[in-house]
C-alpha cells in the first residue's frame, strides 16, 4: 500500500521536474497569451487590433504572439490605478 503511494509521489515529482527544466515557450496562442499574463482573450485581441502586439499566422486560423513582445507590452503599461470613482 505505501509502496504504491511512494511510486505515485515519485512519478508526480518526476513530471514536475521535467516541466521545470523544459525550454520556455516562445510563442503563445491567443488563449495561451491571455493565461500567461492574466488578461482576457478579448484584451489580447484588442492589443493586436491596436497594433501593440504583432500576431504571427503560421497557418490559416492560427494566431501566435511572441512572449518577449507580450512581456514588453505588459511591462510598459503605465496607466494610473483607479481607486473608487476617482484616480489617485
Amino acid at each position: 500500500m505505501t509502496d504504491d503511494r511512494l511510486d505515485r509521489i515519485e512519478d508526480a515529482l518526476a513530471k514536475l521536474l521535467e516541466r521545470a527544466t523544459a525550454m520556455p515557450v516562445r510563442f503563445f496562442t491567443v488563449d495561451g497569451a491571455a493565461g500567461y499574463c492574466n488578461l482576457s482573450t478579448k484584451s489580447i485581441r484588442r492589443l493586436i487590433a491596436r497594433g501593440e502586439l504583432t500576431p504571427y499566422r503560421p497557418c490559416k486560423g492560427r494566431l501566435l504572439v511572441d512572449r518577449a513582445q507580450l512581456d514588453a507590452v505588459v511591462l510598459s503599461a503605465n496607466k494610473p490605478v483607479r481607486c473608487g470613482r476617482g484616480i489617485r
